[in-house]
C-alpha cells in the first residue's frame, strides 16, 4: 500500500499508465476501520478544494468512518484544460456543448484522452480501496460521482458495504453517450 496523508495532508500515486491521482484522507482522531468515499459531481468536478466543506457536512456519522476523497482523473491540480467547452457548460449538467466544442477538447487533449473514461476512473477507485487495505467501503457519489459509484458497483459488487447516491445520474447512460 501507500499511506494517505492524516487530515487534508495529500499523497500520490502512480496508476498504470503513469498518470498521477491526488488522493486525500481526511482522518479521525481515532483509527477506524470503515471506510467512506466521497465522491464529487461534475465530470470535472475536482474532490479536494470540498474536502473541509464535506467533512463538516458529514460530521455526524465521520465518528464510525475514516472519510477519503480525491481529484478523479483530469481534475484539481491536473485537470484537462478546455476553456470553450468548460465556458459552454459553466457549472451546470443540462447545457449542452458543441460538437466543436467537444472535438476541440479532445483535439487538445490528445492520444491520452482514451485514458480519461469513467471505466479509468473505476479501476482508479479499486486500486486506491487496495492501497487504503481497505477490504470493503461506503460510497458516497452525488451528481457525475454518483455515476461513477454505480459503474464501481456493478464492476465490484462484493467491495461496497452500503452506496449513498444523490442527484443519480442513472447508470445506463452509456448506451446514450459513449463519453461516459
Amino acid at each position: 500500500g501507500f499511506p494517505v496523508g492524516a487530515s487534508g495532508s495529500r499523497t500520490s500515486v502512480n496508476d498504470q499508465m503513469g498518470a498521477r491521482t491526488q488522493l486525500a484522507g481526511l482522518l479521525a482522531a481515532a483509527v477506524i476501520a470503515l471506510v467512506l468515499l466521497f465522491l464529487t459531481g461534475g465530470p470535472g468536478q475536482p474532490g479536494l478544494p470540498s474536502a473541509a466543506r464535506i467533512r463538516a457536512a458529514l460530521d455526524p456519522v465521520l465518528e464510525d468512518y475514516r472519510l477519503v476523497m480525491l481529484d478523479q482523473r483530469g481534475t484539481g491540480a491536473n485537470a484537462l484544460q478546455c476553456p470553450v467547452l468548460q465556458e459552454q457548460v459553466g457549472t451546470t449538467d443540462f447545457d449542452v456543448p458543441t460538437e466543436d466544442a467537444v472535438r476541440d477538447c479532445g483535439d487538445a487533449i490528445g492520444v491520452d484522452r482514451r485514458f480519461y473514461s469513467t471505466s479509468d476512473t473505476v479501476a482508479d477507485l479499486e486500486m486506491l480501496r487496495v492501497a487504503l487495505d481497505a477490504e470493503s467501503w461506503t460510497l458516497d457519489g452525488v451528481s457525475y460521482g454518483s455515476y461513477v459509484a454505480e459503474r464501481y458497483l456493478i464492476e465490484h459488487p462484493d467491495r461496497v458495504e452500503r452506496a449513498v447516491l444523490d442527484s443519480v445520474v442513472p447508470h445506463r447512460l452509456d448506451l446514450l453517450d459513449p463519453v461516459l
